[in-house]
């Protein structure tokens, strides 16, 4: 069965044999790495050291500015009614009304970078390039002045771009 055009690893010969949740090629690796200390004793083995690495994929720019107001309306209410926060309602609410970016309640960019740099991390983010031709797809421009001011910001502050293709990129 394959769900939303893509293959299920029900599929997969992973699946049916018993190895998909098992590192095989980790597995792999450790056979051959056997193999040549065999053959060649002296050889010594790189020590990996390990680090986090946050990604993102950054599928949409704001929660309300592009919006329709009735998506926008019903935000509102899941912040009094669900949230009981005023505060996220009134921001999202200012935020529509403005097209400010910097009060939209999905820009939380700066609040990344701030986390991840107060930890010693790097952030990666990955934005969407084409147009969003599904029903999954957030439509937004990397040619917009807010956008390029983004990236130059993320870009100053050590932090990765990179790109994030659109839903149905693999067909």
């Amino acid at each position: 069965m394959i769900t939303r055009n893509r293959f299920p690893a029900g599929a997969s010969l992973a699946y049916r044999e018993g190895f998909l949740d098992r590192p095989i090629v980790d597995e792999y690796v450790e056979i051959l790495w056997a193999c040549m200390k065999r053959l060649w004793p002296w050889l010594r083995r790189k020590e990996w050291n390990y680090q986090v690495f946050l990604s993102h994929d950054v599928d949409c720019l704001a929660g309300t500015i592009d919006k329709p107001w009735l998506n926008v309306l019903k935000g509102i209410g899941g912040d009094l009614v669900k949230r009981k926060d005023l505060s996220l309602a009134w921001r999202r609410f200012r935020a529509k009304v403005t097209g400010n970016y910097a009060v939209d309640p999905v820009n939380t960019f700066d609040f990344i970078m701030n986390v991840s740099e107060r930890y010693g991390l790097k952030s990666a983010f990955y934005f969407k390039v084409g147009s969003g031709d599904s029903r999954f797809d957030e439509n937004y421009s990397l040619d917009s002045p807010w956008v390029q001011e983004l990236l130059s910001r993320i870009h100053k502050r050590g932090h990765e771009i990179g790109l994030h293709t659109s839903y149905n990129a693999y067909k």
